[in-house]
């Protein structure tokens, strides 16, 4: 699969070269900066080292890079671009996916342990996630034909990690909502309609900044991905913290009470 230019062929302006994540990675740090460091007991307890301003934008990271992963993985003759900055500073869309299927915008939509919210079950979120992915869409495939001077539909795909189901109401009728497990078998089996030169030529031209951004100039700043590699493994370590603390109260509680020691004392204790 083509996902990156070749190796000695890159230039900044490349956007081949943009990981997965890029503008939420980018606003995450910039939160969690800006975020007091929590105590050294707070860590000794497992306590997240990530700030309740930084925690959505880490969340969404963790989405994007692991439908990123999916679609690096999809199969030779696609081409996909990550992090695609478009319209005003900040806004991105999250994979432009181009193959023998046709172009795509895929928005990530991120539940953590496969988790429902009444955000899932709400028509109008759900009508709110349709209308942005329709409008991203719209979007690409105006600014896409007037780079390439040729007619390119492109369709947006709404893509759940980790959900069970999906969302009790279709965003939108032009709107394809997959689970990331059911990605590559949907790509895979829709009809084609590029050929492999088609593709190339396609991918060359959304690869541009200058096809995306109105001023070209402004090339999107590059994202410190081993800050965010560091604090992921910080987040990891927290739980295992937290959870070895769990573990120790299962044990600690009913050896207390054989001891003759009240549970609440114990559970005081505690974090």
């Amino acid at each position: 699969m083509t996902s990156r230019a070749v190796p000695g062929s890159e230039t900044p302006t490349d956007l081949r070269m943009r990981p997965p994540g890029a503008s939420v990675i980018r606003e995450c740090l910039r939160r969690q900066a800006a975020s007091p460091p929590r105590s050294r007991l707070a860590a000794i307890f497992g306590r997240s080292p990530l700030s309740s301003l930084a925690r959505p934008w880490y969340v969404g990271a963790l989405g994007e890079i692991a439908v990123g992963r999916l679609l690096d993985g999809v199969g030779p003759g696609w081409s996909v671009l990550h992090a695609v900055p478009v319209g005003c500073p900040g806004a991105d869309i999250d994979h432009l996916l181009i193959g023998p299927a046709g172009v795509f915008t895929v928005t990530t939509l991120m539940r953590e342990g496969g988790h429902r919210t009444a955000r899932d079950r709400d028509p109008l979120y759900t009508a709110g996630v349709g209308r942005h992915a329709v409008a991203e869409a719209a979007q690409a495939t105006r600014l896409l034909s007037a780079a390439a001077h040729l007619p390119i539909a492109v369709r947006g795909l709404v893509v759940t990690v980790g959900a069970r189901s999906l969302p009790d109401h279709g965003p939108q009728e032009s709107v394809v909502v997959l689970r990331d497990r059911d990605l590559a078998r949907w790509l895979r089996s829709a009809p084609e309609v590029w050929g492999a030169g088609d593709v190339a030529r396609i991918s060359s031209i959304a690869a541009r900044p200058a096809t995306w951004m109105t001023r070209p100039d402004d090339h999107p700043d590059p994202v410190d991905v081993p800050a965010f590699v560091r604090l992921s493994r910080q987040v990891r370590r927290a739980a295992g913290t937290r959870a070895a603390w769990v573990a120790a109260a299962a044990l600690a509680v009913p050896v207390a009470v054989a001891a003759g020691i009240g549970a609440p004392v114990v559970a005081a204790m505690l974090p």
